[in-house]
């Protein structure tokens, strides 16, 4: 099969030039139809273990990837239903997250369901990362359609996004959101301009992590935080979908961090003070997602609900074993410090 979008080889490791061995190949997109086939390794170093495209789609063709993303579309919960109610008395009472008019008996209802960590960990993102920060100015990168920047901003902090898809910066805009697009590199931010970062599942997508990781140090303040969320390669769900693993969206994701690699890449970008852990925030969507690649091929929005009520047992199940193997959940936190 022709790939529609231009590639070249990238046959070393980015994080530390280490050759690479197939781990996948022929794979198609199997969520937005990219023509095109594409093949994936992993690192060869033991102290390592990045996946990567091999591969690589150009710079100047990455957008095509692109053209149907779900970037594009708003997501809109309902403010009024008794759940959200609860979620927002929660980050009201732990975070001072104020923009909505909750109760006593919401505040102590959400405090009381914290105690189950698959609920806590949903009501506590994307907040728990800067608890203990004070408000200045952050910037979201890949910010995307604004829903996590407008939480960043009802919060209290001079937040800005950043997005190269034209799509997502009209939609994030029109909600009187501050957004740029483009790159980080084009942005010409001042040196020491932001307190703090935030991407979430920005690092698989951009051709440079590295390099955005060296301009993100640049533009933080110091002793400011770089925060990014990333797919863990190292994950129990890859281990058991292996080929049908939702994190694997090739030709989007352009490489794959396990714990290791992005420790790696971190150090080589010049942070110091580097902590690395993983969450299941994604867990209940990566296991739908990837069940349905397993059974048919496809990603279908529509699940029966007992496949809804599984996916949350499959999370409890995940939470509980991540307790004993803390680098083992669906999803990379980096908190890095200037």
């Amino acid at each position: 099969m022709q790939n529609k979008i231009r590639t070249q080889p990238k046959p070393n490791c980015m994080c530390c030039g280490s050759d690479g061995i197939y781990l996948y190949t022929s794979l198609q997109d199997r969520l937005f139809g990219v023509e095109g086939e594409w093949n994936l390794k992993r690192c060869k170093s033991q102290q390592c273990g990045l996946i990567w495209l091999d591969p690589m789609p150009i710079n100047e063709d990455i957008y095509q990837a692109y053209e149907s993303y779900y970037t594009h579309v708003d997501n809109v919960p309902s403010k009024h239903s008794i759940i959200s109610k609860i979620i927002s008395g929660y980050r009201a009472y732990e975070y001072g997250y104020l923009i909505d008019q909750t109760t006593l008996l919401h505040r102590i209802l959400g405090k009381a369901l914290s105690f189950f960590g698959f609920i806590k960990e949903h009501m506590d993102y994307p907040f728990i990362y800067f608890k203990d920060m004070p408000k200045g100015k952050l910037l979201e990168l890949g910010s995307g359609n604004g829903d996590t920047l407008k939480l960043f901003k009802d919060w209290g902090w001079q937040a800005e996004g950043l997005d190269f898809d034209s799509k997502a910066v009209e939609n994030a805009s029109s909600k009187g959101l501050k957004v740029h697009q483009g790159n980080i590199f084009a942005q010409n931010f001042t040196s020491n301009t932001f307190d703090a970062i935030f991407s979430s599942h920005v690092m698989e997508h951009v051709p440079d992590p590295i390099g955005l990781m060296q301009e993100g140090l640049r533009v933080l303040k110091p002793n400011g935080c770089f925060v990014a969320v990333t797919p863990n390669a190292s994950s129990r769900l890859h281990e058991k979908f292996k080929i049908n693993w939702r994190g694997l969206e090739p030709p989007r994701h352009l490489q794959i961090f396990c714990p290791k690699s992005i420790l790696y890449a971190a150090q080589q970008a010049g942070f110091k003070k580097i902590i690395i852990t993983t969450g299941n925030y994604s867990a209940i969507n990566i296991w739908l997602m990837s069940y349905k690649l397993s059974k048919e091929g496809a990603i279908q929005e529509q699940h029966s609900t007992y496949t809804r009520y599984f996916a949350h047992l499959v999370r409890f199940f995940l939470n509980v074993t991540h307790r004993f193997s803390l680098l083992s959940g669906e999803e990379i936190i980096l908190i890095a410090y200037k």
